[in-house]
């Protein structure tokens, strides 16, 4: 069948003397792709009728291979179920603690080269990884409770796909999707089609039998599905899968210089990828508030509702396993790094060593100072009152000169550290801030007497280069007495390796605090818990704009 843009075996081929699957009957035109495909005959179409790509014209080069759809008479709308599904199989693949190779990212067949160059966001994984790396990562899932079924000689597909579509009206069964289930899978987020107002979310899914594929998942009640290129397309409609079909193979996602240089800053190939364009995603919720806004607030006929939230830079993030530890590490270039904490050390380390949980943050005081009005902005357009009056009635409530005040008690540094239940069986915390300016001693004696007119049992006092507070005496005396502090302690830099660089860091020894405080947990919540050790973040302000996030995860 050669020209047609259907294979050579015609394994995939409409039915003869038919229009191509999905293709109306009669040469009938399509309508217009909504993410950048135009109407194409039948005749004139490489696609053997349906959408050509922008710039097509008759006697242009014929694709390799044109979209298997669904027969035209069935018509699915409502939500989307078929996306729903996909987003089910990349999380919940990810969730059981990541059975796909580190294998993933690398080279081969990727979601994005069947996604639209349009997509604001994607998230990706593996379904079937090499042995070795199957076999360990089916270890780590199996030591948690959810994962005690899976077998080591099994297929962990099969596993996923049973508990992930147990719920999905019309899902074919596992001895059905085995026959056609392929290796990679991803979930995307594109603009609003045309006269839509809500964004659409679509599902890829990499097949072996494009047709077997189609006509088992007909079967999905209020889904649209197509096929491509060994890809399985779903989507709220038909005629939506098919637009991503076409608009993909225009121009993918992977062209996109954007996306793929947040790719590559990720390094290493993990178990799962995602992927974000601030701006992009930005617009698609400013476009979703506008269409809902109602107008004013009620009683204030000059607030404004809240914008929607600005989601600033874009970068990519990947999970991946590094030993017996499961870490997300991601890059995110054009954020504003001094907006929110900045610069290097949070004096997290030198909190006391028997630190269960702890988080410290460099540079607050000067982002609290820099947001400062751009915050009361905020505040005013919102409540159609002067947000500074309302700062001025808080200062002199409190006592404090707002923001100066607030600046400096935040300092350059600042760390919090949650301790063993005290004599009373509460929580021992503690806080540390390095910090200096005139009147600190007046302004922490100020901090301490608003806790006490709270009903807060927290102290402060001023030691050398800033302040410490604490809910007792054993909390203040730990936090000034000299020695080896949690930077010591070697489950919190396994947890938190670039502790010593980042911004911000969170650590939590989830042995010691369940030894402390697990008797009042749920049985089953202390067994999914057991077999970890601890979790870190730290977030890193890198140069040329750019901060790494790094979540890690260690298991004893």
């Amino acid at each position: 069948m050669s020209g047609t843009g259907w294979d050579e075996q015609g394994e995939n081929a409409p039915p003869a003397g038919g229009p191509a699957w999905g293709a109306p009957a009669g040469g009938a035109p399509f309508p217009p792709s909504p993410y950048g495909g135009v109407p194409a005959s039948a005749a004139g179409s490489p696609y053997g009728g349906g959408y050509a790509p922008p710039g097509y014209a008759a006697g242009a080069e014929t694709l390799t291979h044109g979209p298997t759809l669904l027969p035209a008479p069935r018509r699915r709308r409502g939500a989307v179920v078929a996306a729903g599904l996909a987003a089910a199989l990349v999380v919940g693949g990810v969730g059981v603690g990541g059975y796909v190779a580190t294998g993933l990212l690398g080279g081969g067949d990727q979601p994005e080269d069947h996604l639209p160059a349009a997509a604001v966001a994607m998230v990706k994984l593996d379904l079937d990884p090499s042995a070795g790396q199957k076999i360990d990562a089916i270890r780590f899932a199996r030591r948690f409770p959810g994962g005690k079924d899976l077998r080591e000689d099994g297929d962990p597909r099969e596993w996923m796909w049973e508990k992930l579509t147990r719920d999905v009206e019309g899902a074919p069964p596992w001895s059905q999707a085995s026959e056609w289930i392929g290796d990679r899978a991803a979930l995307a987020v594109l603009p609003a089609a045309a006269g839509a107002t809500e964004p659409e979310v679509v599902g890829v899914l990499a097949v072996t039998d494009e047709k077997a594929a189609v006509a088992d998942m007909a079967s999905l009640k209020n889904a649209g599905v197509a096929a491509a290129d060994g890809w399985l397309v779903l989507a709220r409609t038909d005629a939506a899968a098919r637009a991503v079909v076409t608009a993909a193979q225009a121009a993918p996602l992977a062209d996109e210089r954007t996306f793929s240089e947040d790719l590559d800053r990720i390094g290493e190939d993990g178990v799962a990828a995602a992927w974000f364009d601030g701006p992009g995603v930005s617009a698609l919720a400013s476009a979703s508030a506008s269409s809902q806004a109602l107008g004013g607030l009620p009683g204030c006929a000059g607030a404004t509702a809240p914008a929607a939230p600005r989601v600033p830079g874009h970068g990519a993030v990947t999970l991946r396993f590094d030993g017996p530890s499961l870490e997300l590490f991601g890059s995110v270039v054009g954020a504003d790094a001094t907006a929110a904490a900045s610069g290097a050390g949070t004096g997290i380390e030198a909190l006391p060593a028997g630190t269960l949980a702890g988080i410290g943050a460099a540079g607050l005081g000067p982002a609290v100072t820099k947001q400062w009005d751009q915050m009361l902005a905020q505040v005013s357009a919102a409540t159609c009152e002067d947000a500074g009056d309302l700062v001025d009635i808080a200062s002199t409530t409190v006592g404090l000169d707002l923001p100066g005040d607030l600046a400096t008690l935040l300092g350059d540094t600042a760390a919090v550290s949650v301790g063993g239940p005290g004599a009373d069986g509460t929580p021992s915390v503690g806080l540390k801030v390095t910090t200096s300016g005139a009147g600190l001693g007046d302004l922490v004696d100020t901090l301490s007497g608003l806790a006490t007119d709270a009903g807060v049992p927290f102290t402060a006092k001023v030691v050398d280069g800033g302040y410490v507070a604490g809910t007792g005496p054993e909390a203040l005396a730990a936090l000034e007495t000299p020695g080896a502090g949690l930077s010591a302690v070697p489950k919190f830099r396994g947890a938190a390796p670039d502790a010593g660089a980042a911004s911000v860091v969170a650590f939590a020894d989830v042995q010691g605090l369940l030894t402390a405080y697990g008797d009042t947990m749920p049985a089953d919540a202390r067994a999914d818990l057991a077999p970890l050790d601890a979790l870190g973040l730290t977030v890193v302000v890198a140069g040329g704009g750019e901060q790494t996030l790094r979540v890690r995860l260690t298991t004893r």
